[in-house]
């Protein structure tokens, strides 16, 4: 990523998925099966999500985007996971909610 904010700050500016395009793009040149890896996916799925949302909720106070991001990712995600684990894991979104404040404090 930090290839891409060099690329970025040249003098045509790129959009935020114009480079998450590449960066999707120059790692299936690498190697085309991370496509079948479920890192590559959710780790893109993700990504795509945050920038989408964060046009979504734009006016709402920082704690309620940060909240609202949670659920819109865990919402998206529940698909994907219940066809790589083949169930519901119940107790990750209640952790996750819970643990979100600190791992924003250390990240």
């Amino acid at each position: 990523m930090r290839i891409l904010r060099l690329i970025n700050s040249k003098k045509k500016r790129y959009s935020y998925i114009d480079l998450l395009s590449l960066a999707g793009l120059v790692l299936l040149l690498i190697n085309p099966h991370y496509a079948y890896q479920d890192g590559f996916l959710l780790s893109f799925s993700v990504s795509f999500l945050l920038y989408i949302s964060s046009y979504l909720i734009k006016r709402q106070s920082q704690f309620v985007r940060k909240y609202v991001r949670f659920l819109l990712i865990q919402l998206f995600l529940l698909p994907i996971s219940i066809s790589y684990s083949n169930g519901i894991h119940l107790f990750n979104p209640i952790f996750t909610f819970l643990l979100l404040p600190f791992i924003e404090v250390f990240a």
